[in-house]
């Protein structure tokens, strides 16, 4: 009994941190926690949805989700196959579902202009814009680097700066919708293992000497929330969140081919991780529900409100120095005003540079 009792307390213990620790992160024990009301997506008749990286993982959940509650889904997947399929899984359960699969490959300007363009020949309407689709690499390595179509490091092209784009083309579309037209942005805790220096722009075209994949995901994530942050400001008669959807099993963003202590990382993330099937409870609250939110403000699995920058403890996790970010010179709450900038001089640049090629 002597040695049976610490060896209790001291389970207990450890079983409490684990499962605070998955509730901070948003895993299986912010699932498990959450407002079962929260569940309930409201009727979306009517509604115009789009969904990036809609084909698979949370992207997918989405469109099953919104699509049942009877809004009409543009499901965008880079390979129109995969598209194809998605739909014809959520038709299989929901055969009245409307569901539309359109190309779109965000690494592209061309791709984004050309759905942009395909997109408003058949809508005058969009209610909600889920930026959802991302691309990651590894957690603990920094051998990810990689320059996209555009010239630019391939997460924050993807998941940032591609994003950026379609929302811009399509917010002469957002602001002639009635009602409240929403903008989700997909980002993550990971916004918090960003650099120490927070959005480094000369990152985005040129590995930095302290590159790691993580940090750089981390940054494309940061970036995203600052976007909803500052797009909350320029347009108040839009509503528009950041979402962190939760650590989710088989998201597909994780690459598998890395080292020993890579996949130990990757079996405490799982260990901790919501089911899969969870990972779309957060998106599909902000989409749809009917309860007010604060527009420009982060929210985590379910619904609960939380920080930009999810605090210090974070940063600990991911094997940083837990210092406070902050964006060229300005504190991370001000920094949305200066990312957005710099996303339009980017696009700005390489969209001359290009014009500039097709007329020599």
């Amino acid at each position: 009994m002597v040695v049976f009792l610490p060896a209790l307390a001291a389970a207990v213990g450890t079983s409490s941190a684990f499962a605070f620790l998955s509730f901070f992160v948003g895993g299986w024990a912010a699932a498990r926690l959450r407002d079962r009301k929260k569940d309930r997506v409201p009727s979306m008749s009517r509604k115009v949805v789009i969904v990036t990286g809609g084909n698979a993982g949370i992207g997918l959940g989405v469109v099953r989700g919104l699509a049942a509650a009877g809004a009409s889904v543009v499901l965008c997947a880079r390979s129109l196959g995969k598209g194809k399929a998605a739909r014809a899984s959520v038709l299989s359960i929901f055969p009245q579902a409307s569901i539309e699969v359109m190309e779109l490959d965000l690494a592209s300007f061309k791709s984004i202009q050309n759905f942009t363009i395909s997109f408003l020949a058949k809508h005058e309407l969009l209610n909600v814009l889920v930026l959802n689709a991302g691309v990651a690499r590894t957690v603990t390595e920094s051998g990810g680097f990689k320059l996209g179509k555009e010239g630019l490091e391939e997460m924050i092209g993807t998941n940032f700066i591609g994003h950026f784009l379609l929302l811009t083309m399509l917010l002469p579309t957002l602001r002639n919708t009635p009602g409240r037209p929403r903008v989700i942005a997909t980002t993550s805790v990971a916004a918090a293992n960003s650099y120490a220096r927070g959005v480094d722009v000369s990152t985005w075209t040129a590995k930095a000497p302290d590159f790691s994949d993580w940090m750089q995901y981390g940054q494309s994530k940061l970036c995203l929330a600052l976007m909803a942050q500052e797009l909350q400001r320029r347009e108040p008669a839009l509503l528009s969140v950041a979402c962190h959807p939760g650590v989710v099993h088989n998201t597909g963003l994780l690459d598998s081919n890395c080292g020993i202590i890579e996949r130990c990382y990757q079996l405490l993330l799982y260990a901790l991780a919501m089911r899969e099937e969870d990972g779309a409870r957060n998106s599909l609250y902000l989409a749809s529900t009917e309860q007010l939110l604060v527009g420009g403000a982060m929210y985590h699995p379910v619904g609960r409100l939380g920080p930009i920058n999810v605090g210090r403890l974070q940063r600990l996790g991911s094997g940083q120095w837990p210092s406070a970010m902050a964006c060229g010179g300005a504190d991370i709450g001000s920094a949305a005003g200066l990312v957005w900038e710099a996303a339009e001089r980017i696009i700005e640049a390489r969209v001359k540079a290009d014009s500039v090629r097709a007329e020599s």
